[in-house]
C-alpha cells in the first residue's frame, strides 16, 4: 500500500490531484482517513476501462538486461505470453527486472502495439487476437455506461455533438469518432479515455483521472486495515515499525529480493535520469533500508 500510494498515484494522478483526493502517506503518526461508509469495492468502470490505460504503454518488445547494463534478452511481447521457460535460465528473473526498470514504456495515447492488436496470444500462429477490441466487448458485455455519461459523473461540461470533445482530444479523433460511432452518446468508456489529453502533470486524461482517483481513495477510506490506521492491539502497525515502512521504496524491493541486483534508481517506476540516478543498493541514504527489528518481539526467557 505504501509503495502505491507514496510512488505510484503521484506519477499516474499528479501530484496536485494525489492531494485534492486524500491519498498523500502522512510522514508521521496515525492516519484517521478510515471511513466506515465508504465502499471499498471495486468499481465496474476501474476494472473494466479505466484501469486498463496502462495497455496503451506496453511495448512490442520485451528486453532483460544484465549487471553491467548489456541487453541480453530481447523478445516480441508475442514470444513471451504462455511461454515462460526462459525464466528457467539463470538470471533471468534479474534481467527480466532490469529490463523493465530500463526499458522506456510507451506514451500513453491512442496508438497500441501491434503485438496487442494483431499477435495477442498468437504463439506460433500468424495471428492473434486483439486486446482493444476485447476492452470493448468486455465493457458491453459489463453494461458500462458510454463515455459521455462518465464525462456527467467527472463533472466535465455536457457533449451532444462530436466536435465539442475536441477540447479534451485531437480533432482527428473526434473526426474518427463521428466516422465509427453513430452518436456521441454511444462512445465506449474505454475508447473515450484513451483518447483524452493527459491531465497537466499526470498520465491519463479527466475522466480516467477521476475514476482512477475516486477508486483509489475509497480503497484507502474503506479500508480499516489500511496500514497508516490506528487501531486496537496487534491490529496496527506501531509507530516504529510505521516509520520503518514509510522509508521504504519498490527499489529497495527489488534490491533486496533479486538474487544480483546490483544498482537501481530510487524512483524504480521512473526512468533513470540525472535527477534518479541509478545507486548502489548498498547505499542506505538514496534507497533506504527496512529495519525489522522494529518488529522484533519481546525476549520470552
Amino acid at each position: 500500500q505504501h509503495i502505491t500510494y507514496n510512488e505510484y498515484m503521484p506519477i499516474i494522478l499528479g501530484t496536485h490531484f494525489v492531494e485534492t483526493f486524500g491519498l498523500v502517506p502522512q510522514k508521521e503518526g496515525y492516519s484517521d482517513s478510515y471511513d466506515p461508509s465508504v465502499d471499498a469495492t471495486i468499481s465496474n468502470a476501474f476494472a473494466t476501462a479505466a484501469f486498463r490505460y496502462g495497455h496503451t504503454l506496453i511495448d512490442s518488445n520485451v528486453q532483460g538486461y544484465s549487471r553491467f547494463g548489456i541487453q541480453e534478452i530481447g523478445m516480441k511481447l508475442r514470444e513471451v505470453q504462455f511461454s515462460p521457460f526462459f525464466l528457467y535460465d539463470r538470471g533471468a528473473h534479474d534481467a527480466l527486472i532490469r529490463g523493465l526498470a530500463i526499458q522506456p514504456s510507451q506514451k500513453f495515447d491512442n496508438f497500441f502495439s501491434e503485438e496487442l492488436t494483431n499477435h495477442l496470444f498468437a504463439g506460433n500462429n500468424s495471428f492473434g487476437m486483439d486486446l482493444v477490441a476485447l476492452n470493448l466487448q468486455r465493457g458491453r458485455d459489463h453494461g458500462l455506461a458510454p463515455y459521455i455519461e462518465w464525462r456527467k459523473i467527472c463533472r466535465m461540461p455536457p457533449v451532444t455533438e462530436f466536435n465539442q470533445l475536441s477540447d479534451v482530444m485531437h480533432p482527428e479523433a473526434t473526426r474518427y469518432l463521428s466516422l465509427l460511432y453513430k452518436d456521441v452518446e454511444d462512445i465506449d468508456l474505454f475508447i473515450g479515455g484513451i483518447l483524452e489529453f493527459p491531465v497537466a502533470g499526470a498520465l491519463v486524461g479527466h475522466t480516467f483521472l477521476c475514476i482512477l482517483g475516486d477508486q483509489f481513495y475509497r480503497l484507502k477510506a474503506g479500508d480499516r486495515f489500511y496500514y497508516e490506521n490506528r487501531g486496537g492491539v496487534g491490529t496496527s502497525f506501531s509507530l516504529a515499525q510505521l516509520q520503518q515502512i514509510r522509508q521504504t521504496s519498490l527499489a529497495r524491493v527489488l534490491c533486496d529480493t533479486a538474487d544480483d541486483m546490483v544498482v537501481m534508481q530510487p524512483l524504480a517506476f521512473l526512468h533513470a535520469n540525472f535527477t534518479n540516478k541509478r545507486a548502489s543498493c548498498g547505499h542506505d541514504i538514496l534507497i533506504p533500508r527496512l529495519d525489522l527489528t522494529a518488529w522484533q518481539g519481546r525476549s520470552t526467557k
